[in-house]
């Protein structure tokens, strides 16, 4: 009932939807160094998942299923959301005259 797969379903969310992409990642294990006390020494695993989504107005969609998410999860107990990040894509352009962005301020 509370698995994200099923908390982001379009039939949970009034229909939203969001072409979205995960890519992990695994960079293996770095020396970190804790600054008290000195001498404790460990390895961080760096590893992750980069989530992507596109939508034409982020209110409609993203923004209120992450809420969602962010409330219920069952996944949130077994990772760290680290940051997030909206951000515009501007179209490309279509013609003669035509430059890339200009529906975006049309």
């Amino acid at each position: 009932m509370d698995s994200d797969v099923r908390l982001a379903a379009p039939e949970n969310n009034n229909s939203a939807m969001m072409l979205r992409r995960a890519f992990s990642y695994n960079n293996g294990t770095t020396p970190f160094t804790e600054r008290w006390p000195p001498w404790r020494q460990t390895l961080a695993y760096d590893a992750g998942l980069l989530f992507l989504a596109y939508r034409k107005d982020p209110r409609i969609s993203f923004i209120p299923v992450n809420q969602k998410l962010a409330l219920t999860d069952a996944m949130s107990q077994f990772t760290t959301h680290t940051a997030t990040g909206i951000f515009a894509i501007p179209p490309g352009a279509h013609g003669e005259g035509d430059w890339i962005g200009a529906t975006l301020f049309a």
